[in-house]
C-alpha cells in the first residue's frame, strides 16, 4: 500500500543527508553536468552541495567529520537533518505508521478494565465486610402446632428457596400438638438457615397410650391413687347402688384398655344397696297395694289372714310386713326390689252360718266370736237366743 512504501522509503533515508535547500543539480563523479536531480516524493531534493570549478572533486564527508565543515550549509542544526527539527514530523509519521496509536488506544482501554475490576472487588469486599451475606440466611421459624400444609405455607411465605419434607410420624404431648399437627421439627425454630435449607417435620400421631390400670373392686380412694399414679385424670365418679357391690367400691370406670397419657377416667361407685321408703298400703284393695309397692321397687308377697277384720272389706290389706316386722306406718325403709308381704282381709263367714247352732249368745265385738255363738245357737241365726231351738 501507499503508507507501506512511504514507510519503506522513509527508512531507506534515514541514514542519508538532506540539503538544507533544493538544489538544481547532483554532482556525481567530477564536474557538474547539469543534469536535473531526482525528485523526491515528499518535496525535498537529493542534490549534492554546489561543486568547485571542474576538476574539483564533491566527496560525502567522512564519519565523524559533521555536516558543518567548511561553512557548507550542512549544520544539524540548520540545515534539517536534526530529528527535533525537519525529521519530527517524519518521526512521529514513522511511529503512528508503525501502530503506535493503536497502541495507545489499547493500553487505555487496559487501564479501564482494571479500572472497573478493582472497583467491582472492593464493592464485594466491603459487602462481605458490612455483612451482606447475612441477605442469604434466615432463622428457622417454629413450626410446631401446625397443620403440614400450613407449615409448607409458612415457609414459601419467608421466601430464600426453602422447603419443608414430612419425616417420621410419632406420638405427641397433646399439650404440645394434636393429631395431624407439627411435633417436632429438625432443625428446631432459631436455628440459622442458608438459601435452599430443608426443615424435616415430624407429625403427631396423637398422645402416648398406656394401659389403664385395673379399679373394679377398689376403694375410690385407692381407685383414685393408682390412677393418677399412671398418668391419667380421675374424671367423674357417680354413685350407684348396687345389691352385690359394697358401698364406696369401684363398680365400674371408663374408657378403659389403651387410653392416652393424661386422659381422663370416669368412675362408677357403689352407694350400697339403694334403700327406698317402703309405701304404708294397709287398708287398700289387694290391687292398689301391689301396684304401688312395685311401682316403688319392691317385690311383693301376698298372705291371707287367719281371720276376718271387720273394720276392713274382704280382700283388703289388713296388714304389711318388712322382714318379720308389722309396717305401722310409712317411714321404713329397705333396699330396692326388697320383698314386702301384705295380709288380705278373708270373707266374713259368721253370715253363712247363722241358725246352724243356737242357745249362745253372740259377742258381735269380734267376727270370731260370732262365728262361734252362731256355731252353738239351735235358731240359726247366730243372734244368741239359743234357748230357743231344740
Amino acid at each position: 500500500s501507499a503508507d507501506e512504501m512511504r514507510a519503506d522509503i522513509e527508512r531507506a533515508l534515514d541514514g542519508l543527508p538532506v540539503a538544507a535547500a533544493a538544489a538544481p543539480t547532483v554532482a556525481f563523479g567530477m564536474g557538474s553536468y547539469g543534469q536535473q536531480p531526482p525528485q523526491d516524493p515528499y518535496g525535498r531534493t537529493m542534490a549534492m552541495p554546489q561543486q568547485a570549478p571542474a576538476g574539483q572533486t564533491s566527496i560525502l564527508p567522512g564519519v565523524g567529520q559533521g555536516y558543518d565543515v567548511g561553512g557548507d550549509g550542512f549544520d544539524d542544526g540548520s540545515s534539517g537533518y536534526d530529528d527535533g527539527a525537519a525529521y519530527g514530523g517524519r518521526s512521529d509519521r514513522r511511529r503512528a505508521a508503525n501502530g503506535g496509536g493503536r497502541n495507545r488506544n489499547t493500553s487505555v482501554i487496559w487501564l479501564v478494565v482494571a479500572a472497573v475490576l478493582v472497583l467491582a472487588g472492593a464493592f464485594f469486599v466491603t459487602k462481605s465486610l458490612l455483612g451482606g451475606s447475612a441477605n442469604n440466611s434466615i432463622s428457622a421459624p417454629s413450626l410446631v402446632g401446625q397443620s403440614l400444609t400450613e407449615a409448607q405455607a409458612s415457609i414459601t411465605n419467608l421466601g430464600h428457596n426453602l422447603r419443608v419434607v414430612k419425616g417420621d410420624s410419632t406420638a405427641c404431648d397433646p399439650n404440645k400438638a394434636q393429631k395431624g399437627q407439627v411435633c417436632t421439627q429438625d432443625p428446631p425454630a432459631g436455628t440459622t438457615l442458608q438459601d435452599g435449607a430443608t426443615i424435616t417435620v415430624h407429625m403427631s400421631t396423637g398422645a402416648p397410650t398406656k394401659a389403664v390400670p385395673n379399679l373394679k373392686g377398689q376403694n375410690y380412694k385407692d381407685a383414685e391413687q393408682a390412677l393418677q399414679s399412671a398418668g391419667f385424670v380421675v374424671g367423674t365418679e357417680d354413685r350407684k347402688s348396687s345389691d352385690t357391690v359394697a358401698k364406696d367400691t369401684v363398680i365400674s370406670y371408663s374408657p378403659s384398655g389403651q387410653q392416652p397419657a393424661g386422659a381422663t377416667i370416669n368412675l362408677v361407685i357403689s352407694s350400697g344397696q339403694d334403700m327406698k321408703q317402703i309405701p304404708y298400703v294397709v287398708g287398700q284393695s289387694q290391687n292398689d297395694a301391689e301396684t304401688q309397692l312395685k311401682g316403688a321397687g319392691f317385690q311383693v308377697a301376698v298372705q291371707v289372714a287367719s281371720s276376718h277384720d271387720s273394720r276392713f272389706p274382704d280382700n283388703y290389706v289388713v296388714a304389711e310386713v318388712y322382714q318379720n316386722q308389722q309396717l305401722a306406718d310409712g317411714n321404713t325403709t329397705a333396699p330396692s326390689q326388697s320383698v314386702v308381704t301384705i295380709l288380705i282381709n278373708p270373707p266374713d263367714q259368721s253370715n253363712t252360718n247363722q241358725g246352724q247352732t243356737g242357745g249362745q249368745p253372740t259377742d258381735t265385738s269380734s267376727p270370731s266370736t260370732g262365728f262361734i255363738g252362731g256355731m252353738t245357737g239351735g235358731n240359726g241365726n247366730g243372734n244368741g237366743n239359743g234357748g230357743n231351738g231344740g
